[in-house]
């Protein structure tokens, strides 16, 4: 495969399916076959052939702008403006990644406007990736009608934007905002991002993170990543070795435990409740990996004799 179909240089051309129809087989031979000889007059027929599928007349707009950087010329800035308005998703969605690419700033609040106006949300989540290193307080509204988005990826995208600005350049109501979605949002992600943007503007406490640590309806990883966030948190010590010692008490989850362990292994000097659940933890899991093997060693250090045989773990108290 040509190496210009991989993308060029901050170019990634995406994997496209070419394994069902045969019309679908044969765009894909054809477009293999202009990309190979960089013939830029055959990618721009390709594209405008609308018979073709969308994705592979994606893919050659991007070889088309491959190595293009602003200032773009008159004639590629307005094509890149029709194309943000283009009947297909796929389409759009290119045009604003190649406004990203080529760095081209000019049209911000164009590939902006599709945040509000696009109704594909992955187009209106590539306008906010696409225009971040641009974003600016003026931007604000589009930010804005992006965190009250129906789709947890668009909501995710424009958290991350926000937390990109001055937290002394913001409103008090839009932090506050922020402050709220970290704790009711349904999307792990969005409140993921939430928490990282209030850590990045120093609004971050250990109230923020607390109830989330301890909740058993929140997905692992975020808890996992809250546990990873109150290590900026030296003044809330105490009341995280407490936390963190609850979770090694009730939780089965390995990386839960593992987080937890890594932060309060070094305090567990006298701890037989805990010692004994990472004993029965250890004897119910069948896996050896780095956490399982950590706390192997700090039974034997406590005085819990432990094996591992035949794809299991052998623990009892001497």
């Amino acid at each position: 495969m040509p190496a210009i179909f991989a993308g060029g240089e901050g170019f990634a051309v995406g994997v496209v399916d070419f394994s069902g129809t045969k019309a679908s087989i044969d765009a894909h031979m054809e477009f293999d076959s202009i990309i190979s000889t960089g013939d830029e007059p055959a990618l721009m027929a390709f594209y405008e052939d609308k018979s073709k599928p969308a994705h592979y007349r994606a893919a050659a707009l991007e070889v088309l702008f491959e190595g293009k950087r602003a200032p773009i010329s008159g004639r590629d800035r307005a094509f890149l403006v029709n194309l943000l308005s283009d009947n297909d998703h796929e389409i759009r969605y290119m045009a604003a990644k190649i406004v990203g690419k080529v760095k081209e700033k000019y049209l911000v609040r164009q590939v902006l406007q599709l945040v509000v106006d696009d109704p594909a949300y992955t187009v209106r989540a590539q306008a906010l990736v696409a225009t971040r290193r641009w974003t600016k307080l003026t931007h604000l509204f589009f930010l804005e009608k992006a965190l009250e988005d129906p789709s947890g990826k668009v909501r995710k995208e424009g958290i991350v934007s926000v937390g990109n600005l001055k937290v002394g350049e913001l409103p008090p109501a839009v932090i506050s905002r922020v402050e709220i979605i970290s704790t009711t949002d349904p999307a792990p992600e969005v409140r993921w991002a939430a928490l990282d943007a209030l850590l990045a503007w120093r609004r971050l406490g250990w109230d923020s993170i607390s109830g989330l640590i301890l909740d058993d309806n929140a997905s692992e990883a975020l808890r996992v990543h809250a546990i990873e966030l109150s290590d900026n948190l030296p003044y809330a010590q105490k009341a995280r070795l407490n936390a963190l010692r609850d979770i090694l008490l009730r939780e089965q989850s390995i990386p839960l435990i593992w987080a937890a362990f890594q932060r309060v292994s070094s305090y567990l000097t006298d701890d037989p409740a805990v010692d004994d659940g990472l004993a029965e933890l250890l004897k119910q899991t069948p896996l050896e990996n780095t956490a399982t093997v950590a706390i192997a060693r700090h039974l034997k250090s406590r005085g819990y004799f432990v094996e591992r045989k035949d794809g299991s773990w052998y623990v009892r108290r001497i």
